[in-house]
């Protein structure tokens, strides 16, 4: 029998692939880091390397570490100035404590298991001051509290590891076999006291698209005016920093 590592190893395996160059989440995730201007990145769950190498390219000298449960596609993800720690991302960091300026975890913390240790482990090797980037799809989003309303089980939610049900239309996910392993789900509000509880100032929140309502002209319409407000935004962008006496 599998145990738990090798379970989720291979549930991951076939879904780490690279996000589209103008997804409206990852140009404004790779906006966020550059803006910060870390020298060293820690990418939580960094799939095939994306966002490690497009940071490498865009301020050269820095060092990039991904952590990624599947071989195959941690073995992608290694580059020049990048390296990989092949491991889930709930488990100790062989990192030194305070070595790191900033910590991304991009669409990771809501398929993670215990995501207070995986938050405390970041901000151990995170030094004082240094940046954690957290984005994550948003349950009270404007859409997914419609649907509510109407009775259908909300987007990015799932009752089953097999197939999606509950969500009334294929665009929404209805019958898709292609699940995503989502097992936390957040709003805004809950994400902040979780990351205020484990030592870290909230600084910055951005709200982010949903690709696949950006794809059609009327739903990309209303999805820019809700990304506004990241409360109501499909997705948000936290940015918050390692407080000193954390």
């Amino acid at each position: 029998m599998p145990n738990a590592r090798e379970e989720t190893r291979d549930f991951y395996a076939d879904r780490t692939t690279d996000v589209a160059k103008l997804d409206d989440r990852m140009r404004r995730l790779v906006s966020e880091c550059v803006r910060l201007e870390p020298r060293t990145v820690l990418d939580l769950g960094c799939g095939r390397g994306y966002l490690l190498r497009t940071l490498v390219n865009k301020m050269p000298g820095i060092r990039g570490i991904g952590v990624e449960v599947s071989e195959a596609a941690a073995n992608e993800a290694k580059g020049e100035s990048v390296s990989i720690l092949v491991q889930d991302v709930s488990e100790a960091l062989p990192l030194a404590d305070g070595s790191i300026d900033l910590a991304v975890m991009g669409e990771v913390i809501e398929h993670v298991f215990d995501p207070d240790a995986c938050i405390e482990e970041v901000r151990r090797v995170l030094r004082p001051g240094g940046a954690l980037v957290v984005t994550t799809p948003n349950l009270a989003s404007w859409l997914n509290r419609a649907l509510l309303l109407a009775g259908i089980q909300p987007v990015f939610t799932e009752t089953s590891t097999r197939k999606k049900y509950g969500h009334w239309l294929a665009r929404l996910g209805q019958h898709n076999t292609n699940t995503q392993g989502h097992l936390k789900l957040f709003t805004l509000g809950a994400l902040r006291e979780l990351l205020g509880d484990i030592g870290f100032e909230v600084v910055r929140t951005e709200g982010y698209k949903f690709f696949l309502l950006a794809e059609h002209p009327v739903s990309n319409v209303i999805e820019s005016i809700f990304r506004l407000r990241p409360s109501l935004a499909s997705g948000f962008i936290v940015t918050a920093l390692k407080r000193a006496n954390a």
